[in-house]
């Protein structure tokens, strides 16, 4: 396949995968999810001043901007918290609102003694429904944020490296040192002499190798921040459309597993534009990679989110 053909060709997958990617779900009244499963909330800590608070919202349901309320565990309303600008709708219940789906992140500011502290409870106050015309009552929950501790072991060397080392968590170090030796031997997998043992015999030094990269990519991305864990898993799945030869025709009387590897390839290289895509917008997980595609520039509001 000659290289402009390629790029038409990789276009095309492109916007197949942006018309599969708008959802559209009906739901059943009797298989109404829970509130904590229909709205799943997880916090992280951002710095020292500031959490993240996340909803992954069901498929089918949503949530309302201006019915979010922050406060800390004894009551103490958070202000200046920063919801983004949700979906306008004209809503049965509350008129014209805007909305959230798929997923929501608000940053919310935190006391400087947390950090110190080691961590602290959110209440958070929220209310969504369902696409069937069901609304929830208003959900009250408690999220705990969690500080990263200090590395535990310092070296007693010094030096650049060693004071490089000395900022960075062992489990980092660890986690690097196992991904570069997964890496490496992906490489001596890939790199190795073919031509010997047969296309299926190649087509498994391959497999084995692909699995090595995706330990090495799995480890790192424990380590990386989501933008470079997404499109660590991007180049893992670009890789994987190439050693299966996606792009590349079969030749002649190729058998089934090789038939079978190119259609492996070809989801793959789907796959792979879909995570860097949702890379680019700002999606964490490479398994649901447009989740944040509805997600708008945050504007600062009150703790209330009116």
């Amino acid at each position: 396949m000659r290289r402009d053909q390629r790029h038409a060709f990789a276009a095309a997958l492109l916007a197949c995968v942006a018309v599969a990617a708008a959802p559209a779900v009906a739901l059943n009244p009797d298989e109404l999810l829970d509130p904590e499963k229909a709205f799943r909330i997880s916090a992280r800590a951002l710095d020292e001043r500031s959490a993240e608070v996340e909803f992954k919202i069901a498929e089918g349901y949503y949530m309302y901007r201006n019915r979010f309320s922050f406060a800390t565990e004894s009551g103490k309303p958070l202000a200046d918290v920063e919801i983004p600008r949700g979906k306008e709708k004209v809503d049965e219940f509350f008129g014209k609102t805007e909305t959230f789906r798929d997923l929501v992140r608000i940053r919310v500011p935190l006391e400087p003694g947390d950090a110190k502290a080691g961590g602290v409870n959110l209440k958070v106050t929220s209310q969504g429904c369902a696409d069937v015309g069901v609304c929830y009552a208003p959900l009250e929950q408690t999220v705990r944020v969690t500080f990263p501790g200090p590395a535990s072991v310092t070296p007693r060397t010094t030096g650049p490296v060693s004071n490089l080392v000395a900022t960075v968590p062992w489990t980092t170090l660890g986690a690097a040192l196992a991904a570069a030796l997964a890496l490496g031997a992906g490489l001596a997998f890939t790199l190795a002499p073919k031509g010997r043992h047969g296309p299926v015999r190649e087509l498994a030094l391959d497999g084995a190798a692909l699995a090595l990269f995706a330990v090495a990519a799995w480890i790192a991305g424990l380590v990386l921040p989501d933008a470079l864990r997404m499109l660590a898993w991007s180049a893992w799945l670009f890789t994987a459309a190439a050693l299966l030869r996606a792009l590349d025709p079969l030749p002649h009387g190729a058998q089934g597993a090789m038939r079978l590897a190119k259609a492996v390839g070809i989801a793959a290289l789907v796959w792979a534009i879909a995570v860097l895509v949702g890379a680019a917008s700002g999606g964490r997980d490479p398994l649901q990679p447009f989740t944040a595609w509805r997600a708008v520039p945050a504007a600062p509001t009150t703790g209330t989110g009116k």
